[in-house]
C-alpha cells in the first residue's frame, strides 16, 4: 500500500470518530434537557396553589355525654370536626341554661343542683382554624326526671274489730325532687319466703310466733323507681288467746253455765281458763272453760264477772260480763 493511500485511510477513520463523539454529546443534551424540565414540573407540582382560598373546617358530629341530664351532675359534650386544608381546629363553647349565659367555656358543665325537671340547657360550639371560623352547632337536653327516694320505713300494728292484733300496716316515707306525687310498691317476706300482691298491709294470721318479717319498698314517681329500701327483720312475738264465745241467758231455774270457748292465733295448745271475779260458788274448769254456777234466792242482784284464758307463754285475755239474779226469773245481761 502507498504512502498516500494509508494517508486517506487514517483521515476517515479520525472523521469517523470525530462524528460519533459529536452525536453522543448531542445526546446527553438533549436526556439533561429533559430531565430539567421533569424537575421543574415536579417542583411546580409540590409547591402549594397560592390561589386556592382557605376552606373554613365544619363540625360533623355534637351529642352529650350521658344522655341524660341531672341536677348536680355533670354533661360534657363531645364534637367531631373536619376541615379540609388539614389545618389544626380549636372549638369555642358557648352555653346557656335557660336562655341565660353559663359560666363553663369549655366541653364540660357542672349542671347546678337547684335545677328541676324540664329546664333546658343549650351548648353552642364553633370550630376555627385560625384563619376562618365554621358556622355555630347548637344542642340542646333538657334536665330528666329525678327518681323518688325512700328516707325510712314504718311498721304499725292495727287491731281488729274485737281489739286484737289484727295486722300490720307499713308507712314509708319517701321524697322526689320534682315534687312529683308519690305512689309505692311492696313485698313482705315472712321466714325468707316472699309474699307478693299484699299492699302495704299484712295480716297477722296465719302467722305464727316466732315468724321473722321484713317488708322491701319501692317508691314510684310514674316515670322512675327509687332503689328499694329494706326494713330490718322482725320476729313476731306471742300473742295473747282470743275468747270467741259470749255468755248464754241464765237458766230459769238459777243455774247458770258458760262453756267458754278460745282460740289462739299462735297454734298454742293447753290454755288455762281462771276465774278472776264473780259471784260466791261460781267456779270455772280450768281445762275446758265450762263455767258454772247455781244462782239463789240470796243473789239477788246484779253480779260482775271477769274470766282470764292464759297460753301459759304471757299472752292472757280477759272477758268481763254482768249475771244479773231477780226475785221471780233470773236473768244475765
Amino acid at each position: 500500500m502507498t504512502n498516500s493511500k494509508i494517508a486517506r485511510n487514517r483521515f476517515r477513520l479520525i472523521l469517523l470518530t470525530l462524528t460519533s463523539i459529536v452525536i453522543a454529546c448531542g445526546d446527553d443534551s438533549q436526556q439533561q434537557a429533559e430531565s430539567s424540565s421533569e424537575s421543574r414540573a415536579s417542583m411546580t407540582q409540590s409547591l402549594p396553589d397560592l390561589n386556592v382560598a382557605n376552606r373554613p373546617p365544619t363540625i360533623t358530629s355534637i351529642r352529650f355525654e350521658p344522655a341524660r341530664a341531672m341536677p348536680g351532675k355533670q354533661l360534657r359534650v363531645r364534637v367531631a370536626t373536619a376541615d379540609l386544608d388539614r389545618d389544626p381546629v380549636k372549638l369555642g363553647y358557648t352555653w346557656k341554661i335557660n336562655g341565660r349565659r353559663a359560666a363553663s367555656s369549655n366541653s364540660i358543665l357542672e349542671i347546678p343542683s337547684n335545677l328541676r325537671k324540664g329546664d333546658r340547657i343549650e351548648v353552642s360550639v364553633i370550630a376555627s382554624d385560625g384563619k376562618a371560623n365554621s358556622g355555630p352547632a347548637v344542642q340542646t337536653i333538657l334536665i330528666g326526671n329525678s327518681r323518688p327516694t325512700i328516707q325510712e320505713i314504718q311498721i304499725h300494728v292495727r287491731g281488729d274489730e274485737n281489739g286484737q292484733m289484727g295486722q300490720w300496716i307499713a308507712d314509708p316515707i319517701a321524697m322526689d325532687p320534682d315534687g312529683d306525687e308519690i305512689t309505692f310498691r311492696y313485698s313482705w317476706i315472712v321466714n325468707g319466703r316472699r309474699i307478693d300482691g299484699q299492699g302495704g298491709e299484712l295480716a297477722r294470721a296465719p302467722r305464727k310466733r316466732g315468724d321473722e318479717i321484713e317488708l322491701v319498698v319501692w317508691a314510684m314517681d310514674g316515670e322512675s323507681e327509687s332503689a328499694p329500701l329494706r326494713s330490718a327483720p322482725f320476729r313476731i312475738g306471742n300473742s295473747a288467746p282470743d275468747i270467741d264465745s259470749r255468755p248464754p241467758p241464765m237458766d230459769p231455774s238459777g243455774q247458770f253455765v258458760y262453756a267458754v270457748s278460745a282460740s289462739d292465733r299462735d297454734g298454742d295448745r293447753g290454755l288455762r281458763y281462771t276465774l278472776r271475779q264473780g259471784p260466791d260458788g261460781m267456779k270455772i274448769d280450768a281445762f275446758s272453760g265450762e263455767l258454772r254456777w247455781q244462782a239463789e234466792l240470796r243473789h239477788a242482784g246484779e253480779h260482775i264477772v271477769e274470766i282470764a284464758v292464759d297460753d301459759r307463754h304471757g299472752g292472757v285475755t280477759t272477758q268481763t260480763f254482768y249475771v244479773h239474779v231477780a226475785t221471780g226469773p233470773a236473768s244475765q245481761q
